[in-house]
């Protein structure tokens, strides 16, 4: 068949699909023909262009967006596409296996030996076009029937039953699960360098490889030591990882314990096709599922069906991790270790759960004798890790200094082993406000450079006290990350002042975009946002309880002027911050407004998956 003469009667019978394209730029000939084919067949054609990732700031997020609107992703895999860590493509894989579950198809454009897949999607069989240059310098003559022989092979993968099914099945799974998979911290997390922790890899590979009873095992560390950094990266790489999650205190769906388990079902029936199967059956047939518990939900969705006939026969060891379990709770309760301490072993041998936390006592005490690792701060591998981040950083522009090697040596042994320390520390020499040379000027420790990190970029503390405090209590106090939009009217600033806080405290922040696709700011890490809480923080101190009411009083102010014209997170938030600061007569009036609940009541489907379970029967029994 000639894919550049295909007849209307022939494209009457392909059912249209829309697709993500993703390369790398050195490949463009060879991929603008094979979109060109993709749409003469009759598909939708979403592909991403260089000029779009160097001229647009938020072409991540576009791509993202491609990728959740797109029901199948090619992947056009060379040497410069998925070289780390700035292969483009790369990171779109990462998005691809994490939204839209690993519905990939991969073509390889070079010999096999000079690219090297991510593990994450290396289970998935390619197609071999890496001949395309020799074939194209041949001619027409020969180019075409190759061609159009590979094409024929790349419509049968993409409009094969199985992945029109896996469209199918995978978004009725989502729905029905109201299941959030979210790439956002893995794809900040993958941009940063990453240095060693090979020796923490090669342990936990050994573990999960283990022949043994226990399904469950943890990874400690202190604040800022780079925990997530190895989860992104061990997810991404890694082949044995099954399924793959972020717990995020300010949000909701990646701390609930219901919601954690849920997304997690759905990433492993992205991964798994006989569970996806059983799941979808499950689904259908237990109507009331939503009722169970938190165990009762981990038993059923994920224990009881993986341990099914169909699956468990001979399955390669693999893994589920779990990132942030101690944002899963408070310092003294955290029901999802509960859980997973108590039925983790009900898991089929071949599946484990890996979860890395900071050590704090409700998850300590909960998990008691479980295997762990543990990321010390002194620990001569974290340390010989931390000196080559610093090298790789800074030995560039700095190694012929006479000083250089003593500068070393006092980050590292400074550095108390923290990640987060090294990389405020670079930060601040690469931007001249500190100077390698003045060694004795190192901070020691995370807290001293918490402190010393803020005078140096904010060290008139008249100006941090009228200009940014407010905002940092609204930030720290707020339920759910804040909108931009929100912190800008609370602190009632312009967006260049909105622009100049997001710039002056870019490491320390973090922008996301919430469901409703509102872009909201948090802090870059928890220890952060509890350090500013703290008297170590001196002048830079906040009250949680300020930004409560700032909220309180601003949101008030909405609510009187126009009620239709309150912002959806102001509608979620009112009535638990008008209970808590303002007066008995302002709050029934919000209590009693019909209009504030009409506002509700447009928002149901939206609310229910949104905030924590406790919050809707607080509305409801309103």
């Amino acid at each position: 068949m000639d894919i550049n003469n295909v007849t209307d009667e022939k494209r009457e019978k392909v059912e249209p699909m829309k697709i993500f394209l993703s390369y790398g730029h050195p490949e463009k000939e060879i991929v603008d023909r094979i979109a060109n084919a993709l749409r003469k067949r009759g598909h939708k054609v979403w592909i991403d262009s260089t000029e779009l990732k160097k001229g647009n700031a938020d072409w991540r997020e576009e791509i993202t967006h491609g990728i959740e609107e797109s029901q199948k992703v090619v992947a056009c895999l060379s040497e410069h596409s998925v070289r780390a860590p700035e292969g483009v493509c790369l990171n779109e894989l990462a998005i691809a296996v994490g939204v839209k579950g690993g519905n990939v198809a991969s073509i390889l454009l070079e010999d096999e030996k000079k690219v090297s897949p991510p593990p994450s999607i290396c289970h998935i069989q390619w197609l071999n076009m890496s001949l395309w240059k020799e074939k194209l310098d041949a001619g027409d003559e020969v180019f075409n029937p190759w061609f159009n022989e590979r094409m024929k092979e790349l419509f049968e993968i993409i409009e094969s039953k199985e992945s029109r099914e896996f469209v199918g099945q995978i978004t009725e799974i989502k729905k029905k699960l109201d299941a959030y998979p979210s790439t956002s911290k893995q794809n900040e997390l993958l941009k940063k360098v990453f240095i060693g922790r090979k020796w923490l890899e090669k342990k936990l590979d050994e573990w999960i490889e283990k022949e043994t009873e226990e399904r469950l095992c943890v990874i400690y560390g202190e604040p800022g030591i780079g925990k997530s950094a190895f989860a992104a990266n061990y997810m991404h790489y890694n082949s044995k990882v099954a399924a793959g999650i972020f717990c995020e205190y300010d949000k909701p769906n990646f701390n609930a314990p219901k919601s954690v388990i849920c997304t997690l079902a759905y990433l492993l029936a992205c991964r798994l096709p006989a569970y996806r199967l059983l799941l979808v059956d499950y689904l259908d047939k237990n109507k009331n599922w939503r009722q169970h518990t938190e165990a009762e939900l981990f038993d059923y969705l994920l224990a009881n069906l993986l341990n099914n006939q169909y699956i468990d026969g001979g399955h390669e060891h693999m893994a589920i991790i779990i990132d942030g379990l101690d944002e899963c709770g408070t310092a003294d309760q955290n029901s999802l270790a509960s859980v997973l301490h108590n039925y983790a072993g009900r898991l089929p041998k071949w599946l484990k759960v890996v979860v890395l936390s900071r050590t704090v006592s409700s998850v300590r005490h909960t998990l008691g004798e479980t295997p762990m690792f543990e990321i010390c701060g002194n620990n001569k591998e974290n340390l010989e890790d931390i000196r080559k981040y610093f090298e790789d950083r800074l030995a560039e522009k700095y190694h012929d200094n006479p000083i250089w090697e003593k500068a070393l040596n006092t980050l590292c042994e400074r550095s108390g082993g923290v990640f987060l320390y090294a990389e405020m520390v670079v930060d601040a020499i690469l931007k001249g406000k500190l100077s390698i040379e003045d060694t004795e000027e190192f901070p020691t420790g995370l807290s001293s450079c918490f402190m010393r990190w803020f005078g140096w970029f904010c060290p008139d503390i008249n100006e941090y006290k009228s200009k940014y405090r407010d905002a940092f209590s609204c930030i720290i106090a707020a339920p759910e990350a804040l909108p931009t939009e929100e912190l800008k009217s609370l602190c009632g600033w312009r967006n260049s002042v909105l622009n100049d806080f997001v710039l002056l405290f870019d490491v320390l922040l973090k922008k996301e975009t919430n469901m409703f696709g509102k872009e909201t700011i948090t802090f870059s890490h928890k220890y952060l946002s509890d350090w500013l809480t703290m008297k170590e923080a001196g002048n830079y101190r906040v009250d949680k309880t300020d930004g409560e009411e700032i909220m309180a009083e601003g949101f008030y102010d909405s609510f009187k002027e126009s009620v239709e014209d309150m912002s959806v997170y102001e509608v979620m938030y009112i009535i638990p911050l008008a209970e808590k600061h303002c007066n008995k007569s302002e709050f029934n009036k919000v209590l009693l407004s019909h209009e504030l609940f009409r506002r509700i009541a447009d928002l149901e489907t939206e609310i229910e998956p949104w905030v924590k379970p406790e919050k809707i029967e607080y509305l409801c029994k309103l």
